[in-house]
């Protein structure tokens, strides 16, 4: 019985902690242990939520409702448990709809704040030998070669879906390495001032780098939420570029300008670490942000 293993792991050694990946239906089946299994190490769950679209559900034959994902993302939450999350965001069937319904609940869930932000660029990968490939080769009248992975560029049914995909995927590629940089960075920064506040009072600039990290946290799901809703205002017609919809000053909501006013507040606050700034700008398309003047706000 997996509970008799991990008591018997914890009699042996009470340090050792551990984390686990189920299905959101076997979660919340089993729900009774989880008290147990956090007093025995357990610090967070790895949740194959994939989708919160009940049709995306029914195809990927997942046995459960959209309320069900969430109530099992607040049950870890009561009992202090983080939560990894497994998500599709695309299949070929994908409409604008399921993505409303995805972007829903990440919201509910308390996903905008969740790290790595890799949820938004996943997709339904066809493996040889599942069912879901079955499923899509009779409805397209095709056989997948047996080595054969077919991009998900190649199966979108819906063109506004596409955009999306292809949108995101531009987002991914041109941003999200200066996000993850900054992000690591920063935080890694906050957490070691932290640790040794007597030797580093809290500054006005270490404020300021605290809200440019929710901002950059936040940037790429608001980059998101602009995207659905150009494509559901356009559909198509006269939509607007990609770079069009990145968030920006003005727009009242947190902008990927913070990215370069995070790397010189690190650099304000650790001038050993003066290349923040360098890294951060060489991972964005040129041009594309202007580095802000923050001499006016580095005060204590």
């Amino acid at each position: 019985m997996p509970l008799g293993i991990v008591q018997a792991l914890h009699a042996y050694d009470p340090r050792i902690t551990f984390s686990f990946g189920t299905r959101v239906n076997q979660l919340i089946k089993h729900q009774d242990f989880i008290p147990d299994l956090k007093e025995c190490g357990l610090r967070f769950v790895e949740l194959g939520i994939e989708s919160a679209s009940p049709d995306v559900l029914k195809r990927l034959s997942k046995g459960v409702d959209p309320s069900d994902n969430l109530a099992a993302v607040k049950l870890l939450e009561r009992h202090g448990l983080g939560v990894s999350l497994d998500f599709i965001m695309i299949d070929p069937e994908t409409t604008l709809t399921d993505l409303r319904a995805n972007q829903r609940f990440l919201k509910a869930g308390g996903f905008y704040d969740y790290v790595p932000h890799e949820h938004l660029y996943t997709n339904l990968a066809l493996y040889a030998g599942t069912p879901i490939r079955d499923y899509y080769q009779e409805r397209r009248g095709t056989t997948f070669g047996m080595s054969e992975l077919p991009p998900i560029e190649t199966l979108i049914e819906d063109p506004a879906t596409a955009r999306v995909r292809a949108a995101l995927v531009w987002f991914r590629d041109a941003y999200q390495p200066a996000v993850d940089q900054v992000l690591a960075e920063a935080e890694a920064l906050l957490r070691a001032r932290a640790k040794h506040r007597a030797e580093h009072p809290v500054s006005r600039v270490e404020l300021d780098l605290q809200l440019d990290v929710v901002a950059v946290r936040h940037a790429p799901n608001l980059y998101f939420d602009r995207l659905l809703d150009d494509c559901e205002r356009h559909r198509g017609d006269g939509a607007a570029d990609f770079a069009a919809l990145l968030p920006r000053p003005g727009s009242g909501a947190p902008t990927l300008d913070a990215l370069l006013r995070a790397a010189e507040r690190i650099k304000a606050l650790a001038p050993d670490n003066a290349g923040a700034v360098d890294r951060a700008a060489a991972l964005l398309p040129a041009a594309s942000l202007t580095t802000p003047n923050t001499a006016e706000r580095s005060g204590p």
